[in-house]
């Protein structure tokens, strides 16, 4: 009788230590799970930052011509290397631009030579693409 009490109260220990692990699995998961999506809302975050990083500099290099109308909008794809130096770039998708419009935003994009990369090396797409705009000065 005392032999099947100690039999029984070993049998409930190992089942006690046997929930705990599964709990602290369950808690580790759950912590790895939460840090995975914070990391990978860091991760949105910086990578909108980074698109808005371009899309500045392009602004910032665009000489507008006397066409440029407000409301603007094209869709610009830019094909770099790492370190951010432009290889190419077009229009892709529709801009409600005129031809010297386009061709002006294209040449801010090569005039840009070089876009941002340093900080941004996690997030580096070597195609990426962004709505140029203009809403009137």
């Amino acid at each position: 009788e005392e032999r099947l009490k100690q039999i029984e109260a070993r049998k409930a220990s190992e089942r006690e230590d046997q929930l705990r692990q599964q709990q602290a699995a369950e808690a580790q998961r759950k912590a790895e799970a939460e840090a995975q999506q914070f990391r990978a809302g860091q991760m949105a975050t910086l990578n909108d930052q980074y698109v808005a990083a371009i899309a500045t500099v392009v602004t910032n290099n665009w000489l507008r011509p006397p066409t440029a109308q407000p409301g603007l909008n094209c869709k610009v794809k830019v094909v770099q290397i790492p370190g951010g130096e432009v290889i190419s770039s077009s229009l892709s998708g529709r801009c409600n631009g005129d031809e010297a419009t386009r061709r002006s935003i294209l040449a801010a994009v090569d005039r840009a030579g070089v876009l941002p990369y340093r900080g941004y090396e996690d997030v580096f797409q070597r195609e990426i693409e962004f709505t140029f705009r203009y809403d009137g000065d």
